[in-house]
């Protein structure tokens, strides 16, 4: 459900809303949403320390990469 949740908010943002770029923040022990996130080919931009020696994992997918990777997307002008 979470992926066809996500693949559908991913074809608004970047087809419908025409949003060039989204930037995430994920908890590093939240491994079931890194794993949907760079399934969707999300790169990992950066890392910050959160609380209790945990860290906050940056990502980010531009509409490029999403396009490129993403063969059933409807080509927007």
């Amino acid at each position: 459900l979470g992926k066809s949740i996500l693949s559908k908010l991913l074809e608004v943002f970047f087809l419908e809303m025409k949003f060039k770029k989204l930037v995430t923040k994920v908890l590093s022990g939240n491994t079931a949403a890194l794993s949907i996130y760079k399934k969707f080919n999300f790169r990992e931009t950066g890392k910050s320390d959160f609380k209790d020696g945990e860290e906050v994992i940056l990502l980010q997918l531009d509409r490029d990469s999403w396009m490129k990777a993403n063969t059933s997307a409807k080509r927007a002008p």
